[in-house]
């Protein structure tokens, strides 16, 4: 949008039948290992038809440094949220989080916290998740 603010959306979608655990996608968590839905533990749900969408904003405070602080939205439709094997049940999930990407020196430290929305059946109400991450480059 400018060098300030810009706008970032990820999409899923995976059409399955006969997977088993091991072969579902995972949902749940905020790693780049499943798809995302923050606020739920990771894997809390597995799926092997499914449609969804993480739209996030992210601000650059200081056009000096790399740094970004941000909130972003995911969800999605997702097959046999019991876990009942009813293929063609479908299930909403979704979540909000706020997050910063810190650009210290060389080193890049990534903070995330998630809540999910209240689905009946899946939670007992609001769940909240963090991820914390530290990195440094090699080269």
């Amino acid at each position: 949008l400018s060098p300030r603010w810009r706008v970032q959306v990820e999409e899923s979608a995976s059409w399955g039948s006969g997977e088993d655990d091991l072969t579902r996608n995972r949902v749940g968590g905020m790693t780049p290992y499943v798809v995302p839905i923050p606020g739920l533990p990771w894997a809390a749900v597995f799926s092997e038809r499914l449609v969804a969408a993480q739209v996030s904003v992210h601000v650059r405070p200081w056009l000096r440094w790399r740094s970004e602080l941000g909130v972003l939205v995911s969800g999605g439709a997702f097959n046999d949220p019991h876990r009942t094997g009813a293929l063609m049940e479908f299930g909403a999930l979704g979540g909000a989080a706020v997050f910063a990407d810190l650009r210290i020196w060389r080193l890049q430290v990534y903070l995330r916290a998630g809540w999910a929305f209240p689905v009946t059946g899946l939670t007992d109400g609001a769940r909240v998740t963090g991820l914390a991450a530290v990195g440094l480059p090699v080269f």
